[in-house]
């Protein structure tokens, strides 16, 4: 499921749910038989970003209209809504936006890419051919929008949890190959996707060459992350956020406090401070977070970012951010047409 590109420019803001480091240089063996570190780093308060957060406002979908309002199972259903950017935040409108539904309770998921109305740019039209069954069909939307920022909503779905194969998860958030700029294929981010379960948030992350931890010696540690916001809460004008590293844009290095160093020796391990799972595999990084762990213990919509970074020192750590997504407005649905 494909939503769109994301032309990646250095710096950023860096927002961290896991970093994994190693014990020992890299050698040639698989990141995977590698003795990893697991940084759990909460947010300690409200963090200022607001300016950053504003310009990056990503789409959201409203006003949604399905015709006809009693479709049989020989007739299309047409379902449009309308896709936009808020216009007090942000000067970005979507370039793409795409429904998927799905015809056997969201085991399979179906995509049509939507167009958009000539006369209303903001409404966007998307054609769910004859069911050809009655039933409860789910459906949810996806965009893009010109600052490389996305709508992904997420409907429950069942989601397995394996290091034998990787989850089912949705967005495929596709990221440019940075071969002009000077990133490591380590940390060149290429996809990134999301999922939710009704109980954990599932994150999967790949990078161009394979996930590694870098090296001690010299020190040159790679961080892969996840960063979370509520984009809606606010305390005293700032941007409520959980599991968040916080530094200027313009800023080359970042510093942060480690809460937590946690010695992991599995491939797939429990870390039940972090309420979070994660392993790696071919280039994927896969993170099971659990929603108990968000400060709400749950969530209607979030924002989030995927970023590397690489640590140049240590005591206190130093990070230089080499790659990252654009923003994403992950929002929690619950959306079905019926046919009779």
């Amino acid at each position: 499921m494909k939503i769109g590109k994301i032309d990646v420019r250095i710096p950023f803001v860096l927002l961290t749910l896991f970093c994994l480091t190693a014990h020992k240089t890299m050698s040639a063996e698989s990141a995977l038989s590698e003795r990893f570190s697991l940084y759990y780093i909460p947010d300690q308060s409200i963090v200022t970003l607001d300016r950053f957060l504003s310009d990056n406002t990503p789409p959201l979908a409203k006003n949604i209209i399905m015709t006809p309002e009693k479709p049989t199972p020989n007739d299309e259903v047409m379902i449009s809504a309308d896709i936009v950017n808020d216009p007090t935040n942000t000067e970005n409108k979507p370039l793409y936006a795409y429904l998927y539904y799905s015809t056997d309770e969201g085991k399979t998921w179906n995509e049509i890419e939507m167009e958009q109305d000539a006369k209303n740019p903001t409404r966007w039209y998307g054609a769910v051919p004859p069911t050809g069954k009655a039933g409860e069909f789910p459906f949810f939307f996806s965009a893009e929008d010109e600052g490389g920022n996305y709508l992904l909503e997420l409907p429950v779905t069942a989601i397995k949890w394996t290091d034998k194969e990787p989850p089912e998860l949705f967005g495929k958030i596709t990221d440019k190959n940075d071969e002009e700029y000077i990133v490591s294929n380590d940390l060149d981010i290429l996809e990134a996707k999301i999922g939710y379960d009704g109980n954990a948030l599932y994150f999967g992350m790949k990078v161009e060459g394979e996930i590694s931890s870098g090296t001690v010696s010299p020190f040159a540690l790679n961080v892969y992350s996840v960063g979370i916001y509520y984009p809606q809460q606010t305390r005293k004008g700032s941007v409520r956020a959980d599991f968040v590293l916080e530094h200027s844009p313009d800023a080359e290095f970042l510093h942060f406090p480690i809460v937590g160093l946690l010695d992991i020796d599995k491939k797939l391990s429990e870390v039940t401070t972090a309420d979070a799972r994660y392993y790696a595999d071919d280039g994927w990084l896969y993170m099971r977070f659990k929603q108990s762990a968000l400060k709400d213990k749950k969530f209607d919509k979030l924002r989030v970012i995927f970023g590397t970074a690489i640590a140049t020192e240590h005591t206190p750590l130093t990070l230089k951010p080499m790659d990252r997504t654009g923003f994403i407005n992950i929002v929690r649905v619950d959306r079905a047409f019926e046919v009779k």
